[in-house]
């Protein structure tokens, strides 16, 4: 019996196809050359070194985040900040509310209490790291996105829901409905661009002003941030650099049209999502008889398993779309129309279903973060349903189990695996410093497929990697890569 660690995890092992230094080169060959150089150094002496780059190269580093404050991923964030401060002469992470940040951008705005310019009052030569957080679970900052993609959606979008901005100040809280997601998405598109065109300019100001120079990175470039919020843009983005996907669709927009492309291609199963959809928002795995008419004998032809619930109202007949923890199974031709029809209007893109592999019975897939183009914390998802999503009451995966059992069966598979996730993030988006993989391994581990890349996946607690979670890795990545490399 052996030992040694990978992704984080520490397994235990019996060789069987492989002897033991094989097994232990496969773990090592997990690892990039120079995290296996650099593993040399103690803790203490990667600090002083840090220290003593920083103190030669910048007088001061300062991440500074815009998030919503009461959102734990700001607060583990900002925590593994606060972790390095004493060690590594930073200063604490600086917070700006969305919402702040939000009304900033409007000169007419009395109710900003933001200057840009403030943001680089540290002195001279201090390097600016920029983090765009999630701007989710917030209603007031939802309603303000929604709000900047009104002129856009009214000017360029010819179908999709959509409410001026006098309207969207009078919406009530209505908890999970599926609602303006085209919308949103050019509001966010055009915040998240303006405010990056804002703060570049106010750092061309600045420099104007000190001779030292005001230096500023982003964390994740705001146009890498975009393409990873639409799905469609996404796939196809992964398809130019061959990266593995499923079969995809970009221009269903609507239920009769869905059936036609599934008879075309003779796709009996398929999931159909949102462009702009996240954490399962609006997702649904369709299957269908292709050849109904030959099926007479079943009690249904088609079946729609989604996070989405469909209220009709008694009265008008309308109907709206709800997320739900709860999954639900659609088998009435009537339900699975309105179900489609209404997220067709927001634009989807419809994949091929591709079977996954199991453990112990149950479907997973990986959410894998990818931290300066290095694979590092995973976790396995396992669910009885299509969706994997943990908030769905779905259960996290042995991956300790799984390790063991891909590196003896397929470790040629996890080599894959390893070598896509690391094109992701040096060649798909070189600009990014994290992304959040959803990837698909097949039953005997034979193929790999990459689901979605998420721009903020990176909220897997205690999942560690060489002892650091997500948020601390970031940290450590990003000291590494603007100070160090």
């Amino acid at each position: 019996m052996s030992s040694s660690c990978a992704g984080g995890v520490c397994i235990g092992y019996k060789s069987t196809n492989m002897n033991d230094v094989d097994v232990v080169d496969l773990v090592l060959s997990y690892l990039p050359l120079k995290d296996r150089l650099c593993a040399g150094y103690t803790c203490s002496q990667w600090y002083k070194r840090l220290k003593r780059t920083t103190q030669n190269k910048f007088k001061n580093i300062r991440f500074v985040v815009i998030g919503n404050h009461d959102n734990r991923r700001v607060t583990y964030f900002t925590g593994a900040v606060d972790t390095f401060v004493t060690k590594c002469n930073i200063s604490p992470a600086q917070v700006i509310d969305w919402e702040t940040a939000l009304d900033s951008l409007h000169v007419t705005s009395s109710l900003s209490d933001l200057n840009w310019e403030e943001i680089f009052h540290d002195e001279p030569n201090t390097l600016h790291i920029i983090r765009f957080d999630s701007p989710g679970e917030s209603f007031d900052v939802e309603k303000k996105i929604i709000s900047e993609g009104s002129d856009t959606m009214y000017r360029t979008e010819a179908r999709g829901m959509r409410i001026r901005p006098d309207d969207v100040a009078e919406l009530a809280f209505d908890k999970g409905i599926i609602r303006y997601q085209r919308q949103w998405y050019l509001g966010f598109e055009n915040v998240i661009m303006t405010m990056a065109r804002r703060l570049e300019s106010v750092i061309e100001s600045q420099n104007r002003v000190f001779k030292s120079p005001v230096n500023m990175k982003f964390m994740n470039d705001p146009q890498e941030i975009m393409i990873m919020f639409d799905k469609r843009q996404c796939h196809a983005l992964l398809m130019r650099h061959n990266i593995p996907v499923p079969r995809a669709n970009y221009d269903v927009r609507n239920y009769d049209e869905l059936k036609q492309l599934m008879q075309e291609t003779r796709l009996d199963k398929v999931f159909v999502k949102l462009a702009h959809g996240s954490s399962a928002s609006g997702v649904v795995a369709y299957a269908c008889l292709l050849d109904a008419e030959k099926h007479s004998n079943f009690p249904f032809t088609e079946v729609a398993t989604t996070s989405a619930e469909l209220v009709k109202d008694k009265v008008t007949g309308s109907a709206t779309l709800y997320n739900s923890l709860r999954i639900r199974k659609y088998t009435k031709n009537e339900d699975i129309r309105l179900v489609i029809d209404q997220l067709c209007d927001e634009k989807v893109i419809v994949e091929e279903w591709i079977p996954k592999a199991k453990q112990l019975n149950a479907s997973f897939d990986l959410r894998i973060m990818v931290i300066n183009g290095k694979m590092q914390q995973f976790v396995l998802r396992t669910s009885q349903s299509p969706m994997t999503n943990l908030h769905l009451g779905n259960k996290r995966g042995d991956s300790e189990m799984f390790l063991k059992d891909i590196m003896e069966k397929a470790p040629h598979t996890w080599r894959a695996v390893q070598h896509t996730c690391e094109r992701l993030g040096r060649e798909v988006f070189p600009r990014s410093m994290y992304m959040g993989v959803d990837m698909l391994i097949t039953p005997g581990y034979k193929e790999h497929y990459v689901l979605e890349v998420n721009a903020f996946g990176d909220l897997i607690p205690n999942i560690l990697h060489k002892g650091r979670d997500t948020y601390h890795a970031e940290v450590y990545e990003s000291l590494e890569k603007y100070l160090l490399q």
